[in-house]
C-alpha cells in the first residue's frame, strides 16, 4: 500500500523533530561538514497531491576532518 502525501509528511516531520544534525561529506572526501536544520516546510504540489515539495533552512556549523 502506498502512504498518502499526509501520511509521509507526518512521517517525515517525526524523523526531522529526531534529528536536526545533518553532516556532508566535503568534496575531496577529507572530512565532514555539520549543518543544523533550523527549519523546514513539506507543501504538497497543487496539480498533482501525491508530490511534495521539501523546503528547509540550515544553518552552517562547524567541518571535521
Amino acid at each position: 500500500m502506498i502512504e498518502t502525501a499526509k501520511e509521509f509528511i507526518q512521517r517525515k516531520n517525526k524523523e526531522f523533530d529526531k534529528e536536526k544534525k545533518l553532516k556532508f561529506k566535503h568534496i575531496e572526501r577529507k572530512g565532514k561538514y555539520i549543518h543544523w536544520r533550523e527549519a523546514w516546510i513539506f507543501m504538497p504540489q497543487t496539480n498533482h497531491p501525491e508530490k511534495v515539495f521539501l523546503f528547509e533552512r540550515l544553518r552552517a556549523g562547524k567541518f571535521e576532518g
